[in-house]
């Protein structure tokens, strides 16, 4: 069944009024560090841990690019609204996949050639992932700064509840909450020097 046909399959359910919820980062002086030059910051964390919002906050004063998963399938596959977008990419089948990826490579060279710092806005939870990130900022002499998210497994669920258009079946988010590495990147990168994390929230989460 394609994209369309899926979109006109009953009527869409009355949207939930968004929660107010009162979200607890970083002092916003650590804004600067989004200015820093030769740096690719990779966002790090589940689906609806506030990535986005974490970015939003940090990053209006530098303005700096931004690259990852849904901005790419958005530019390739677009459409009124991004779930729209998603079931075009879906069924693409694996050409989507290779596709998107390659767009994702060639933003990542094409703003690492600059030595310009940029963002990777993506989930990011597998030490392997993590690695090949830090290999492609490697070959142009860049710094990694990895900003990861413990935002607890509930908090999660229901921001997704509340999500404009977005909405990700709740299973999907308990497993990749399970399958998750975030809690060994630190020992990963213990002995890189031109590695860093920053922890936003509690690691508490995980145990």
């Amino acid at each position: 069944m394609n994209y369309a046909n899926r979109l006109k399959e009953g009527k869409p359910e009355k949207r939930k009024v968004r929660k107010q919820r009162e979200i607890s980062y970083p002092d916003p002086s650590e804004v600067r560090t989004f200015g820093q030059k030769n740096t690719v910051h990779v966002m790090a964390g589940i689906p609806c841990s506030h990535k986005s919002s974490y970015i939003e906050m940090m990053n209006p004063v530098t303005n700096i690019p931004i690259i990852g998963f849904d901005l790419a399938m958005e530019a390739t596959y677009p459409a009124t609204d991004y779930m729209h977008s998603y079931f075009k990419y879906i069924d693409a089948g694996q050409e989507g996949k290779d596709i998107i990826s390659t767009v994702i490579h060639d933003d990542f060279v094409r703003h690492a050639q600059t030595k310009s710092s940029f963002i990777i806005d993506m989930t990011t939870l597998k030490i392997d992932t993590l690695l090949d990130w830090v290999d492609k900022a490697r070959e142009y002499d860049m710094r990694v700064r990895v900003i990861l998210m413990h935002t607890p497994l509930k908090e999660c669920l229901e921001a997704n509840e509340n999500r404009d258009g977005k909405t990700i079946p709740p299973q999907v988010i308990q497993q990749m909450w399970e399958r998750s590495q975030l809690k060994y990147f630190d020992e990963v990168i213990k002995d890189f020097d031109d590695v860093s994390i920053n922890h936003v929230g509690s690691t508490k989460h995980y145990d």
